[in-house]
């Protein structure tokens, strides 16, 4: 029985040996490709790095104001009433210039890269106002906006990159009002994306160009008013990697 249980038990561990053994070849396998991989990425991120940038940016907004609500009193913010004379949508479109500034870390893997990102953009943007409804607003602006994204992209050509644009930006925007000059201000956090491409004019700096859009909905200080606001921003600079 005990020369039965000694068979047994090699028959075992030559089976669990015979298991073991392939698993052990692909596992050197894996390290082998693992420790290339990072020679390469060691490499690709060589000249990579943070970076933080300025740059100047062209913006506009296109406005498309909506009533809800027709022929009725509402109600604003500060007690008054006013009527509503139509429920057609209002349009009004405004381009200004503005700045910004950058910060980044840029990780490059072969030819391909991402390059999370902090911004902050001035954009002094200023619309006429068409808003329907007694006592209208003088203007609505659009301040600055700050915000995080994520530039994904691809070396094209030489020191050429061209790259997709994703994040959300929380910008800022007020309701100047004809009457007192009091304004109504608030943030709003969206979506943007874009797109763009930089040029590497040496080993430290860049030029980078971008174009983003921005669409978020204004909170109005009259009910029923609803002003969908698209911002697009053409932007160009010069960016430094440490």
């Amino acid at each position: 029985m005990t020369k039965f249980r000694v068979l047994l038990h090699a028959l075992l561990w030559r089976q669990v040996v015979n298991l073991i053994k392939p698993i052990q070849k692909f596992m050197k396998k894996i390290a082998v490709i693992i420790f290339f991989l990072m020679q390469t990425v060691n490499i690709a991120i060589a000249n990579d790095g943070p970076y933080i940038g300025i740059d100047v940016s062209r913006s506009q907004t296109n406005h498309l104001y909506k009533v809800i609500y027709k022929d009725q009193l509402v109600r604003d913010d500060y007690g008054g009433q006013s009527r509503i004379k139509r429920t057609q949508g209002q349009k009004s479109s405004a381009q200004d210039v503005g700045f910004g500034a950058n910060a980044g870390f840029k990780i490059g893997i072969d030819e391909a890269f991402i390059a999370p990102e902090i911004f902050y953009d001035q954009i002094n943007n200023a619309a006429k106002d068409f808003f329907p409804v007694k006592n209208p607003a003088t203007r609505l602006e659009v301040t600055n906006r700050f915000g995080a994204k994520m530039n994904m992209g691809y070396n094209i050509y030489d020191r050429l990159d061209f790259f997709a644009i994703i994040g959300v930006a929380n910008v800022k925007y007020a309701i100047k009002f004809r009457t007192d000059q009091s304004s109504h201000g608030v943030y709003k956090l969206s979506p943007i994306y874009g797109l763009g491409f930089s040029y590497d004019i040496s080993d430290n700096f860049a030029l980078k160009f971008t174009y983003d859009r921005q669409v978020f909905n204004a909170q109005y200080v009259y009910e029923g008013v609803r002003d969908k606001i698209t911002l697009d921003v053409l932007k160009g600079g010069i960016v430094v990697t440490f």
